[in-house]
């Protein structure tokens, strides 16, 4: 194998690995409105979506607060309870949690969530505004 064809080969793997990546994100945003990744401690790491006031504008300003904080008081322990629960099963389908606008409103929503294997500790939520 020439080392065009090595490079046409590797150019080609690249091109797909893309596209399974945007595959996944476009099978992600069509079954939620917001992701949530929690870091071992509860904390978000990283949140990418709508942010239905949950933040000042970008989704991207939720890192850095404890994922339990965002929720409505009343669902503050329900919330931890789910972590848990996400930490010892790996997967939690989707439930209805409270959450707390910076406004004080109170928003639903069906949050699920997954881990992954090679990010032991961290979750992965997907948030979608309950009907």
């Amino acid at each position: 194998m020439s080392a065009t064809e090595g490079e046409s080969s590797e150019s080609a793997w690249r091109r797909q690995e893309r596209q399974q990546r945007d595959r996944f994100v476009a099978f992600a945003f069509a079954a939620a409105q917001l992701l949530i990744e929690v870091d071992p401690a509860g904390v978000v790491s990283y949140a990418i979506g709508a942010s239905f006031g949950l933040s000042r504008g970008d989704t991207a300003k939720l890192a850095g607060r404890r994922f339990t904080d965002l929720a409505a008081p009343q669902d503050a322990s329900y919330c931890r309870e789910l972590l848990r629960q996400l930490a010892a099963a790996g997967r939690i389908e989707p439930r209805i949690v409270r959450m707390r606008t910076l406004r004080g409103a109170t928003v639903s929503f069906l949050i699920g969530g997954s881990t992954l294997p090679n990010r032991p500790g961290y979750s992965f939520l997907s948030l979608t505004q309950a009907p």
